[in-house]
């Protein structure tokens, strides 16, 4: 009989007086080995369909302190690690890491209010960003390590940028014989509480996590959380099987999305068709915009010239 899976901690298992020591202390290689080791394991579960072993496994991850510690430092080498989110609270120092790593822990999150932050134009034309508190963007960080491998064996680990999107719209509109009309919209939360029973019995994560996530408003928002990796990979899963709605084949990056068809008419269908998909998960369309061939029109940021 296998023994039960034990929770990955540091080897030597102590605490020392000084947590400034403790942290420099920790084998980082070490560290990283045991969370893949891990994320493997729930890789296999989820394409296996093994949810309970990948469920465990998760868990086993999120409350390990190795993994802890590997969300923390991560939040620190970001570049906005010297910026503090509404609490003012910055982690500037190895005992305040140690500190952070110890009292890490999911059955207390709940998440802060985002601070609204102006940033230097970064060339994709964003000037503010919404900035979590550093606890949030941790505990985030944590929640990201045990669902990416979730999230790549759903999905294909695919993760399209803005760039990407665009570029595959631009090709359909070229390459779609009869193509003259470009429909683009917004997702969006439409029922909070059917988001929420969907994702529970449809996504491998903690219900309570799910709750958590879902009444932040950390999902479908039409200007992401810094940081914030696990909202983007729910949001692949969540949005599954989008691509196949009536052989639509519609673009998406986040919340956005476009769809290339032939005629207005075409256009006004491929709307229902997404609503009636977004609807059983508690999402709906934002604004809907059409735009003929031939018009220029906005997606992602980008200008888009749809006779080109």
């Amino acid at each position: 009989m296998n023994e039960p899976e034990k929770p990955v901690e540091s080897r030597s298992g102590t605490i020392m007086e000084d947590p400034a020591e403790d942290w420099r202390s920790i084998d980082w290689q070490y560290a990283e080995k045991q969370v893949r080791r891990l994320q493997a394991k729930i890789s296999k579960a989820v394409s296996g369909g093994r949810t309970n072993d990948a469920m465990r496994f998760s868990h086993l991850l999120t409350v390990s302190f190795l993994s802890k510690a590997l969300a923390v430092r991560r939040v620190c080498d970001d570049p906005m690690s010297g910026t503090p989110g509404v609490d003012k609270v910055l982690w500037s120092t190895d005992a305040d890491r140690m500190m952070a790593a110890r009292d890490l822990d999911l059955k207390g999150f709940r998440p802060r209010q985002l601070r609204h932050f102006r940033v230097r134009d970064t060339g994709d034309g964003r000037h503010y960003v919404e900035l979590p508190v550093m606890r949030d963007r941790a505990i985030m960080e944590l929640l990201a390590m045990a669902f990416e491998p979730v999230h790549d064996v759903l999905v294909g680990g695919i993760r399209s940028s803005s760039a990407d999107a665009v570029s595959l719209l631009r090709t359909d509109i070229a390459g779609k014989d009869g193509a003259g009309w470009v429909l683009t919209a917004d997702i969006a939360v439409a029922d909070a509480d059917a988001l929420k029973v969907w994702m529970s019995g449809n996504v491998l994560m903690d219900r309570r996590v799910v709750r958590r996530i879902v009444e932040a408003r950390f999902l479908f928002r039409e200007e992401p959380v810094y940081g914030d990796r696990l909202s983007t990979m729910v949001e692949d899963v969540v949005l599954r099987g989008l691509e196949d709605v009536a052989d639509l084949r519609p673009v998406r990056c986040g919340n956005h999305v476009a769809v290339v068809v032939c005629s207005s008419e075409d256009a006004e269908r491929a709307a229902e068709m997404l609503v009636s998909f977004l609807k059983e998960r508690g999402l709906g369309l934002g604004e809907v915009k059409v735009a003929c061939v031939g018009d220029r029109f906005d997606f992602l940021g980008f200008h888009i010239e749809s006779s080109s």
